[in-house]
């Protein structure tokens, strides 16, 4: 089954938008498609800010919502996000942190989402612990066609 993707593994790119981002941060990559595909340019944020939003699975993705709530496509290796929607306005501009679980929770509930197809992979880390996937996976698997062996 398919991994949850990144923004890096899941953007879908033609190599000269490819070769375009290669020197680019991940984080940047959706802001910097999005705004050209709009006919905006994009300004490299001016620091960070200290406020912080978590990381969700969701459809197969790894997103996080803006405190303005517009989602965006986020990535463990650089986690910060910078929305299309509002340009971090309430936090003038600057980046947000993304908060992720730790790596070895993260890879674990990535592994146990992997046996779903993509439009079932969801997970609140916040809310849902890895055991909880493992259980709700239990509840959807059709295992009727190995009964009997």
């Amino acid at each position: 089954m398919p991994p949850v993707k990144t923004v890096e593994q899941g953007m879908t790119l033609d190599p000269s938008q490819r070769l375009g981002l290669s020197a680019c941060p991940p984080a940047e990559w959706l802001p910097r498609t999005i705004l050209a595909s709009q006919g905006r340019t994009w300004g490299t944020p001016l620091g960070t800010s200290d406020r912080t939003v978590a990381a969700r699975v969701d459809a197969g993705r790894w997103i996080a919502e803006c405190v303005c709530g517009h989602p965006s496509w986020v990535t463990p290796s650089d986690p910060r996000l910078w929305c299309t929607e509002c340009e971090n306005a309430a936090v003038s501009g600057r980046w947000l942190s993304v908060a992720f679980p730790d790596e070895a929770t993260r890879l674990e509930a990535e592994r146990v989402l992997s046996v779903r197809i993509p439009k079932d992979q969801f997970w609140f880390p916040d809310r849902e612990t890895v055991a909880d996937l493992m259980s709700e996976n239990v509840g959807k698997l059709d295992l009727s066609p190995f009964e009997g062996w």
